[in-house]
Parts: structure tokens; sequence; C-alpha cells
């Protein structure tokens, strides 16, 4: 079984290193990092390191994949993004799948993509992040009181 994980991974990583190739010959190097960045989970820098070890002809590290969730998470997801409520949706993410708030992030705006939800791809910037953070901040020194 361990063989044909490892090579479902390896064909994963090729057709993600395909198209990584595909949409930097296309003039698009950010949308090649953004795509890195949203397989992997990885920061930006090691987004644009990879894409640019690839275009060497290196081999960049191996994909993780994602957690999974259920398909009825991921149904309860999207119907909280069709409300409105992203933040309630990745919340049920990280409850659901764990990691962190950037990887339960990238995995909703990939959802709310697959599911065609525009609204839900545009999360505020540095503003919605301002937000996040002043919430869990007082969250925390509440818990701490």
């Amino acid at each position: 079984m361990q063989l044909s994980l490892d090579n479902d991974a390896a064909a994963a990583d090729s057709r993600i290193q395909d198209r990584v190739h595909q949409l930097v010959a296309e003039g698009n190097k950010i949308e090649a990092i953004k795509l890195y960045r949203e397989q992997t989970g990885c920061g930006l820098v090691e987004a644009k390191n990879a894409v640019e070890a690839m275009l060497r002809g290196e081999t960049p590290p191996p994909i993780a994949p994602r957690p999974q969730t259920s398909s009825t998470t991921d149904q309860d997801i999207v119907a909280l993004l069709h409300e409105g409520r992203k933040i309630e949706a990745i919340k049920l993410y990280r409850e659901q799948a764990g990691g962190g708030l950037r990887d339960a992030k990238l995995a909703v705006d990939a959802l709310a993509r697959e599911h065609g939800i525009e609204a839900a791809g545009k999360s505020g910037g540095c503003l919605g992040l301002l937000i996040i953070g002043l919430t869990l901040t007082a969250t925390a020194g509440y818990l701490l009181t």
C-alpha cells in the first residue's frame, strides 16, 4: 500500500510541477507561486524558492498533501461561505482537519473557488488579519484574567 501512496504523491508532484512550468511559460510566475503555495501550504518565500528551483531544473522538496476533511464537513464549509461566514468556515476547517490558520484559510479559499463562491476569495486582506489578530488577542487576554 505504501508504494501506491508514494506513486500517487509523485504523480501529484509531477502534475503540480508541470502546471507551474506552464504558468511560468505563459508569463504568470506569480500565479505559479500562488499555485505552489496553495498546494503545499508553505510560505511565500519557500514557494518562490521552490518555483525558481523548478525553473533551474532542480527538484523542490516533496509536496505534502493537504489534510482532508469529510464531504459533510466540506458541505458545511460551503454552506457557511454561501452565507458570507468565512471566519466560521475557517474555524470549522481547523476543528476538523487541524493545522494552522494560514493552512485553513488556503483550504477554505480553494473550496470557495471550486464552488464558484467569489466573495469568499476576498477576505479583507490586512484588515481581515488585523481583526482576527485583535479578536484572538482580546480572547487570550480575557481567558488569562
